[in-house]
């Protein structure tokens, strides 16, 4: 799995797929950020999701190790402006005054390389935030939780209290819709089981 995120390894999990972490690094990770401007937020995710995927790739090969790589990338979109990663306390008071009493979208696309070939897919859940007052605002970046989240919250965390209403998949806000991943391990004959003993949360 090409994520260092605890929260893509606890859906993962739920699906009883055994796998390792070999996520992409620093710089790979940097070049992702820059990736997409100015295109529709699919489209950014699924070309994040790629270079971070291939990257994984390319580094098993280099050793000599071959075995399906499974890549993810979610973009918080509010009509065209993407809101990525917030990089202080200030950018994140934006995102969530942006956010605050409004409908935004949550586009998380998934790559998985079978060791031949690439398939991906994509899915969008709209998401309505309460208005929020100043002291709310200030309170959560407190906690710290905005800080490696896209679009500054995190749905399964203390940032949910912020959330009215999704429409879609709730497990798509959190960076892996487990239901269109299940699709595409199917797709490539890779099993997978229930497994009550994952933690997703």
């Amino acid at each position: 799995m090409a994520s260092h995120s605890p929260r893509r390894r606890g859906l993962l999990e739920v699906l009883g797929v055994p796998f390792f972490v070999e996520a992409a690094g620093a710089e790979v990770e940097e070049a992702v950020d820059a990736v997409g401007r100015g295109q529709q937020a699919e489209e950014v995710a699924l070309a994040r999701a790629a270079m971070k995927g291939r990257s994984v790739v390319d580094a098993l090969s280099v050793r000599g190790e071959s075995c399906p790589v499974l890549s993810a990338d979610t973009v918080v979109h509010i009509e065209d402006e993407i809101l990525d990663k917030p990089s202080d306390a200030d950018e994140a008071r934006r995102f969530l005054n942006r956010l605050s009493g409004t409908e935004h979208g949550v586009v998380t696309a998934v790559w998985l390389f079978d060791g031949k070939d690439e398939h991906t897919t994509w899915r969008r859940t709209l998401v309505n935030f309460a208005k929020l007052s100043p002291s709310t605002i200030e309170a959560y970046i407190e906690t710290g939780e905005p800080f490696d989240k896209a679009g500054g919250y995190g749905i399964q965390g203390v940032g949910g209290t912020m959330v009215s209403r999704i429409d879609g998949c709730y497990f798509n806000v959190m960076g892996l819709p487990i239901h269109d991943l299940a699709k595409l391990l199917n797709r490539i004959g890779q099993p997978w089981t229930l497994n009550p003993q994952g933690r997703p949360f």
